[in-house]
C-alpha cells in the first residue's frame, strides 16, 4: 500500500495516544522525511520565523543537506510540542524525556489495533508525494522534497502499477 485514506490515518492518530508520536506521524506525512530524518531532528533544524525544516546531510540517505516548507498544521503542531519540551536538542523525546532511538513497536502496535494492514512509517512518505502529485506538483520539485538523488525512483513511486484506481480511471 502506498497511499492512505485520511480516514484510516485518524484511526491510526487515535491509537498512537503518545503526543511525540502523533507529531512524529504529522511530520512524516507533511515533510516526506524518512523515519531516521525525523529522529534526528533537533529544535535548531526547526525554523519557525522561515516556516522551514532542515534535514541534516549527515542524517539524510543521499547525503545531501535538504530543506522542507512547513505548513500551518505543521507549524501549529510543533510549537505545541516545542512548548512542553526544551527548546535545546532532540524534538522527538519518549515519555521519560529521552531521545527516541527507534518508534517502530510503537507505530506497528497503533496500525495493528487501527486495523490497517500492510502499511509501514515509510508508506506515509508515499502518501504524502502521491497527494502531491495528484495537486499538480511537478515530478522534480517531488523529487528534490523527498530527496532523491535522480528522477527515476520518484517517477517509479508514482507510477501506474502502484496506483491501479488511477490507471483505470485515466484511461476513461
Amino acid at each position: 500500500m502506498l497511499s492512505i485514506p485520511t480516514p484510516r490515518l485518524k484511526a491510526l492518530d487515535d491509537r498512537l495516544g503518545n503526543p511525540s508520536l502523533l507529531c512524529q506521524r504529522a511530520l512524516a506525512e507533511s515533510t516526506l522525511f524518512r523515519a531516521s530524518e525525523l529522529l534526528s531532528l533537533i529544535w535548531r533544524d526547526i525554523d519557525f520565523r522561515r516556516r522551514v525544516i532542515a534535514v541534516r546531510a549527515a542524517y539524510a540517505k543521499n547525503g545531501e543537506s535538504r530543506s522542507i516548507p512547513m505548513n500551518d498544521v505543521l507549524t501549529t503542531t510543533l510549537q505545541a510540542v516545542k512548548m512542553k519540551a526544551s527548546t535545546e536538542g532532540p524534538v522527538f523525546r519518549t515519555p521519560q524525556g529521552g531521545p527516541y532511538r527507534n518508534f517502530r513497536t510503537a507505530f506497528e502496535r497503533a496500525v495493528q489495533q487501527a486495523g490497517l494492514e500492510d502499511f509501514t512509517f515509510h508508506d506515509l512518505r508515499h502518501t504524502f508525494a502521491s497527494r502531491l502529485v495528484m495537486a499538480g506538483v511537478d515530478l522534480p520539485t517531488v523529487k528534490e522534497l523527498l530527496g532523491h538523488k535522480g528522477i527515476a525512483m520518484t517517477v517509479w513511486q508514482q507510477s501506474p502499477h502502484n496506483f491501479p484506481h488511477r490507471a483505470r480511471t485515466s484511461h476513461r
